[in-house]
């Protein structure tokens, strides 16, 4: 059921959804359902054990309040695999209350989107130990948020010993330089999971791009990375490029908003085909 723009459903109407046997999907995004009809939805899917499998209530106003009524259904939940919280206001404690719930309780759920929730480095060490701790997400997106370097860094260290996660993005936060990033290509050593990597406007520098590199020359997962808009010159490209030209996992290297001419991207793609620019 797509039930996304109408800013008018309520209760009622959810509720006679949900108690359908078959229905396995729930799009909600921008109805303005506030904390008040989450917590309501969010006790319905827990007391009836509803068999939903796909949530999406992105941009619906929710705080760390609603936040918390999601997470104690989460606790025991045995059928939701996807939800979509984008563009929510959840703030730091918001998070928390999800990432605590997803510690140990929770081993169904398989994708977290979380970007532009108003998340920033409080709850950075929660993160951190649900990901060291949980067995099963696949997907978490942390796009638009408000960590900085010491937060990204824990958050990135947790790759280290996560067994499980498939795609983590965590670009376009308010790092103030490269520093958030100077440690990832030591993590990945010990990453052999991670397919996806988005980490645009990061703010990388040549030599964290360098040691990524060098990194990545030797990984035989990664097949996607995301360095869109890293301010990143010519030099540094070739060079990146050049390291990684012997990996044949890596398929995909999105670097759009970057510094390059014309005709050093035609240099730049004889070196290593699977750079994009367009």
């Amino acid at each position: 059921f797509d039930l996304s723009y109408n800013y008018l459903i309520n209760f009622s109407l959810i509720k006679n959804i949900l108690s359908f046997k078959n229905n396995s999907k729930l799009d909600l995004r921008s109805n303005n359902l506030g904390d008040n009809n989450i917590s309501i939805i969010s006790d319905f899917i827990k007391e009836n054990n509803i068999p939903l499998k796909v949530l999406n209530i992105q941009s619906n106003q929710i705080t760390s309040e609603g936040s918390q009524s999601l997470a104690e259904m989460l606790k025991n939940n045995q059928y939701l695999k996807i939800i979509n919280l984008a563009g929510n206001p959840l703030g730091y404690k918001g998070v928390k209350f999800l990432s605590n719930s997803l510690e140990l309780n929770n081993n169904i759920l398989e994708e977290l989107l979380l970007n532009y929730t108003k998340c920033n480095d409080y709850c950075s060490i929660d993160i951190y130990i649900m990901l060291c701790k949980n067995n099963k997400l696949k997907v978490l997106s942390l796009i638009g948020n408000f960590f900085h370097n010491k937060g990204i860094d824990k958050i990135l260290s947790a790759i280290k010993i996560n067994k499980t996660l498939k795609s983590l993005s965590i670009g376009d936060n308010k790092n103030k330089n490269y520093k958030a990033f100077q440690n990832l290509a030591s993590y990945l050593k010990f990453n052999d999971t991670l397919v996806s990597l988005d980490i645009k406007s990061s703010k990388i520098d040549h030599q964290t791009l360098l040691k990524l590199g060098k990194s990545l020359s030797n990984n035989k997962k990664l097949v996607y990375l995301n360095l869109i808009d890293n301010n990143l010159d010519y030099k540094s490209i070739i060079q990146f490029g050049l390291l990684i030209r012997k990996n044949n996992i890596i398929n995909d290297i999105k670097m759009l908003l970057n510094k390059p001419t014309k005709d050093e991207i035609t240099c730049i793609k004889r070196c290593n085909p699977h750079i994009i620019f367009n």
